[in-house]
């Protein structure tokens, strides 16, 4: 409620003298007069974080505990990466046979390409003879047909003979290949010394800045332990003990050697490469295609040869099962060339499919790591090392306690004269004696309903130095509305009002006798009046201790 609502009192007109032993006086004097909202409520941060692992394992570290401060992106918690790193190593595995698979059906649908072209000049052939024997005699377009059957098996032959396509698909082999081999090196040659080395120095300087770091945070502490929790001295200590813990990380997984799982990854690896480029380098397909395409170019020449002979009459049922034969070939070969086609779609499918699960193994890698989002303070640690990463609790929990506030509600007589950014003085039971500031930040535009009465929902955020406080503290809050200052002041004990009239009274010393007067009134808290006109300074007002009843 408001602090400076009107208070009804009683009284009596007249000039009637008060007994001296049942009346109170005071002086009329100046001063500074404000009016508030006063409302109680708990402390509490802007917001929660629930952390869970993203991916499932065993917790291998906990790197924080209940209470500290983290950064955004501190790490929080780790997983063991065992089981991660083998998926990883056979989702590469998978994804070097996925490649062999899809170079494969690469070469088949090359393959049958050139059978296409063979089928096509046969038809062409057959479909000339037949003509010539039919009509009996070669037509114009005849010699044209087995021409452009020459230029087919031609044209069947330099792409059986092409090197482009497969030398290509051999340097890619040999990359692959290379790069297996330079992993599987690393792998089975254990820790490396420069790595080792380049760790080893990282550590010492994180351990030289570490120290550097506590000892700025021990002047600090010694110069001012209240302010420690606010001074950059902690966040440095902070900061650089994350990063000495960071780097002696990197030192102890550059000094353990590969396990029997990835070296074995990697040798897969090694083996399936090679079995892709040894594939590639046979030329047996692509000799055998050459070979067909040269006999393809000498029995289109020797049908432009026999065009020129004089027709048999025989040749006519030859010339028809041939033309029949070269049709039923042009199929079959429209169905191989279909089917190829297929099966070159269902290796990149699955080639694609490959890359996907090697990504994938990758991020749960990353997700190992559990990281805060925000800045923040620890309040639960749930997770355990060793306990699976899949439990019903939050790993950790992280306050977002950068800015608090507390929420209050407000009566609806005085929500009209709450606006945001106001003033507000704060007290708390549990820090009795230190004042705390803050401001209104926001109102809510619905009403609740608390034990019949109508309010609402306001908000006050902390402002100034908050470090002592923390998350669920009672907090009582007095929402400054209005000031005054150098106005006339009067008790409010002193002060009656007509309810009729909605008047104001009061009684002022004149002597041994009393007078009442009426009186503008202002602003009032719960213990004074501002008085507007009608008393002067210094003059002395009087009431009866009980006031009697007005109005009767």
């Amino acid at each position: 409620m408001l602090a400076g609502g009107l208070m009804l009192s009683a009284c009596s007109r007249g000039n009637n003298t008060p007994s001296n032993t049942n009346q109170r006086t005071a002086a009329i004097a100046k001063g500074s007069i404000s009016a508030s909202v006063n409302a109680t409520g708990n402390i509490a941060p802007e917001g929660e974080v629930k952390l869970n692992f993203q991916t499932q394992g065993t917790v291998a570290e906990i790197k924080v505990k209940q209470g500290d401060k983290v950064k955004k992106g501190a790490v929080l918690a780790l997983l063991d990466l065992t089981d991660l790193q083998i998926a990883l190593a056979q989702a590469q595995t998978a994804l070097v046979q996925a490649q062999a698979a899809a170079a494969s059906a690469e070469a088949a649908g090359a393959q049958a390409d050139i059978a296409m072209l063979n089928a096509q000049a046969q038809q062409i052939i057959a479909q000339a003879n037949y003509s010539r024997t039919v009509d009996g005699g070669v037509r114009p377009g005849d010699i044209t047909a087995a021409q452009a059957a020459i230029n087919a098996a031609q044209a069947s032959y330099a792409r059986a003979t092409d090197k482009g396509l497969k030398d290509a698909d051999i340097r890619a082999a040999q990359a692959t290949l290379e790069a297996a081999k330079a992993n599987y090196a690393k792998v089975t040659a254990g820790p490396q010394r420069e790595d080792y080395a380049a760790a080893d120095a990282a550590v010492k300087n994180a351990e030289a800045a570490l120290r550097q770091a506590q000892a700025s945070y021990d002047r600090a502490y010694k110069t001012n332990p209240a302010a420690i929790g606010a001074s950059p001295a902690g966040l440095q200590l902070e900061q650089a003990t994350n990063n000495y813990n960071s780097a002696k990380a990197q030192l102890d997984k550059v000094s353990k050697a590969a396990d029997n799982a990835q070296v074995q990854a990697a040798y897969q690896q090694v083996q399936s490469a090679q079995s892709n480029l040894d594939r590639l380098m046979n030329n047996s397909n692509e000799n055998a295609n050459a070979a067909a395409a040269v006999q393809q170019m000498r029995s289109a020449q020797a049908q432009l040869e026999k065009l020129r002979q004089p027709v048999r009459p025989y040749e006519i049922e030859q010339a028809k099962a041939q033309r029949e034969q070269a049709v039923s070939q042009l199929k079959q070969a429209d169905v191989q060339k279909k089917q190829s086609e297929i099966q070159k779609q269902q290796a990149d499918v699955q080639r694609q499919q490959a890359e996907l699960q090697v990504r994938q193994a990758q991020r749960r890698i990353e997700q190992a790591a559990l990281t805060a989002p925000t800045d923040g303070t620890v309040s639960v640690v749930n997770a355990k090392v060793g306990e699976s990463s899949a439990g019903a609790a939050a790993a950790v929990i992280l306050l977002d306690d950068a800015v608090l506030h507390i929420d209050v509600t407000v009566d609806e007589i005085d929500i009209a004269r709450i606006k945001v950014g106001q003033e507000v003085q704060l007290t708390l039971d549990a820090l009795s004696g230190t004042p705390f500031v803050g401001k209104v930040d926001r109102i809510a535009p619905n009403s609740t309903l608390v034990n019949g009465v109508v309010s609402y929902p306001v908000r006050v955020v902390l402002t100034g130095n908050t470090a002592a406080l923390k998350p669920g503290m009672t907090a009582s809050s007095s929402i400054l509305l209005e000031k005054r200052d150098n106005v006339l002041l009067a008790p409010n004990w002193a002060v009656r009002r007509d309810r009729k009239t909605n008047k104001s009274f009061i009684t002022v010393k004149d002597g041994d006798k009393s007078n009442e007067i009426e009186i503008t009134t202002g602003l009032r808290n719960d213990q004074f009046t501002e008085v507007l006109s009608g008393l002067n300074e210094g003059q002395v007002v009087v009431a009866p201790v009980t006031p009697s009843a007005f109005g009767q």
